[in-house]
């Protein structure tokens, strides 16, 4: 058997994730076509790895390959913005509801969350850093209830609803309102609102849902 080439499968994972973090953070938008010969060329490379990143990229779902072996970032469907809000609307506000009832809302996840939003605001003319923050802020609440089955789902879908964070903040003063929005979630936690936490929740899920439908699709969410 030949000699398995470890250099090989790093250098296809680099582009794989280069590519990636550039579709995520809007550096490439949906729809855009490439080429092998395109991506060769700007990573200095042979095709073998850039063939292994982009099926790998295509097994995930990110990319589609047509019949002139083309290579389209695939393009965000408006089921897809509909089903990701729904999920959510149907987890997170339940996930602050488990919180404040088995009263996990302990001073260093408030902290985390103050400091969290506290970097948010600092950071506003940095799109990529804010929508991470964003992250770093949903993701703190949902791992609060340490529930294994919801975390790995929460991580399948978090490249997508990056993605889509990345949309949402083209709006003018978007920054200031997701800040308002988180704080508004942070409050009621630190109040032990549980009717509060929920709706402050939802309405930022809402909010943000008919950013995006209106920026893709010309139409505001339900």
């Amino acid at each position: 058997m030949p000699e398995y080439d470890m250099k090989n499968e790093k250098l296809s994972t680099q582009i794989y994730k280069k590519i990636k973090n550039d579709l995520l953070y809007l550096k490439i938008l949906p729809d855009t076509v490439l080429q092998e010969r395109e991506i060769a060329n700007i990573f200095s490379v042979s095709r073998t790895p850039i063939r292994e990143a982009i099926q790998r990229l295509a097994i995930e779902g990110w990319i589609e390959i047509n019949s002139r072996k083309s290579i389209v970032i695939k393009p965000i469907r408006e089921q897809d913005v509909i089903e990701i809000f729904e999920f959510r609307r149907i987890i997170e506000p339940m996930v602050l509801d488990i919180i404040l009832e088995k009263r996990l809302a302990d001073l260093t996840l408030v902290n985390n969350i103050q400091n969290i939003l506290n970097a948010m605001k600092s950071t506003k003319d940095n799109t990529a850093e804010f929508i991470d923050l964003d992250q770093n802020f949903h993701t703190l609440i949902i791992h609060k209830i340490n529930n294994k089955r919801l975390n790995q789902t929460w991580g399948q879908l978090k490249d997508e609803i990056i993605r889509l964070g990345m949309i949402a903040m083209q709006k003018p003063g978007r920054f200031a309102n997701v800040v308002q929005e988180h704080q508004r979630i942070a409050d009621a936690l630190m109040d032990m609102k549980k009717l509060k936490a929920r709706k402050s929740c939802l309405d930022h899920l809402y909010s943000t849902e008919e950013i995006i439908l209106e920026s893709l699709f010309n139409k505001g969410g339900k």
